[in-house]
């Protein structure tokens, strides 16, 4: 950052350079994360997740957490091992951002190093087992968050067992209504005090701006968003993605029926972490639509796209989101709480992408990479 507190290109791109160093080596769960409720409660969102709740994975079934294989293999510490997130888009896909798998050189990581978790909201509990990733396809433009084409796939080794979201085709609105959810801090990182990370599905509502205008209304991002882009997150701060939240959904909502109905964009950077006039940067999955047909073309897949209600399951409350909460008009002090949250010896700012997942070879290391979670990645935030 520079004297006024705001990431200068030249910062983003170091910072990321080292948060994706750093997340391969093994950092925690980085991303945005939600506040935590009880399950099931549906009342004013928490200020401790970076304004969000605990939320079931019937809501937004789709959404997957990644893991480092190696990890999982060591000890099965899925909590440890999630590093960030995803959306699954077809039986055997998932969509991700790309900076969520390059190393510390550039390169992008072996699909035999990741697995993908589905169908669970619980990193300590999952429902399912991991399933292993067979095939990684990033966007071949991919060079670091901010120049854009954060966007990646994951062929997946076995179906993922849950119902594909649709992919988005409309423009984003502006000042719509979103979700986010995943396993990212629910607190962005200070002189004071490191990040927390939940072993629960944390999500909450944010409101969308288009990226070509995003710059024009945040003047923090101005020429760093265009309309491959959106920004999202509540006027006065409190809501947003994190560290570890990096490759996760930002969904489209039905205001009639108050569900998750389409995959509009995925978590890529921001900075630092619910502040208010710096939302979380999405890339705009609309713009990419045509990109992700034209690779799965040759694997035959079908896709669902536009709006279609992925109809979740036969009972019609199931997947409704909870009610959303009015907006705060001022930044949400953060609150730490450990209810369905692990707190880390880390860091601030982002780190996403391969970052997550403390391997406990010492104490060092793990002082080592809560610094290099710090730094801003959502996987990178600059990236989340």
């Amino acid at each position: 950052m520079n004297s006024s507190g705001t990431l200068t290109r030249a910062t983003i791109n170091a910072t990321v350079a080292f948060f994706m160093a750093s997340a391969f080596v093994g950092l925690n769960n980085n991303a945005v994360a939600q506040s935590a409720t009880a399950p099931g409660e549906t009342g004013q969102l928490q200020s401790r997740i970076i304004g969000g709740e605990i939320t079931p994975i019937a809501q937004v079934p789709a959404t997957v957490a990644l893991l480092r294989k190696a990890r999982v293999e060591l000890d099965g510490d899925l909590f440890q091992a999630q590093f960030c997130g995803g959306t699954v888009i077809a039986d055997r896909w998932v969509l991700t951002a790309a900076h969520c798998l390059i190393d510390l050189e550039g390169n992008v990581v072996a699909a035999n190093t990741l697995s993908v978790l589905s169908g669970s909201a619980d990193l300590n509990a999952p429902s399912n087992q991991p399933i292993d990733v067979v095939r990684i396809i990033t966007h071949a433009g991919f060079q670091s968050v901010e120049e854009g084409q954060d966007i990646a796939l994951l062929e997946l080794q076995l179906d993922a067992q849950v119902t594909p979201v649709s992919l988005n085709e409309f423009p984003v609105v502006d000042n719509e209504l979103a979700f986010i959810a995943g396993w990212g801090a629910v607190n962005a990182a200070d002189a004071e005090r490191g990040q927390s990370f939940p072993n629960q599905l944390l999500g909450t509502f944010v409101n969308t701006t288009p990226g070509s205008i995003c710059g024009t209304r945040f003047p923090d991002y101005n020429g760093f968003t265009d309309d491959t882009n959106i920004c999202a997150g509540a006027i006065g701060g409190g809501r947003d993605s994190c560290q570890g939240d990096s490759g996760g959904p930002l969904y489209k909502v039905d205001p009639l029926t108050n569900r998750a109905v389409a995959i509009a964009g995925i978590t890529s950077w921001g900075i630092s972490c619910g502040l208010a006039q710096n939302p979380g940067v999405y890339t705009n999955v609309s713009s990419y639509v045509g990109w992700v047909r034209e690779q799965l073309a040759p694997f035959n897949v079908q896709l669902r796209v536009q709006n279609t209600n992925p109809a979740l399951d036969g009972n019609p409350d199931s997947g409704r989101l909870p009610t959303p909460a009015p907006a705060p008009t001022t930044p949400v002090q953060q609150q730490p709480s450990n209810d369905g949250v692990n707190v880390v010896a880390d860091s601030s700012s982002d780190d996403d992408g391969f970052f997550s997942g403390t391997f406990g070879l010492s104490t060092l290391l793990l002082l080592l990479l809560s610094l290099a979670r710090q730094q801003y990645n959502k996987s990178s935030r600059s990236p989340h």
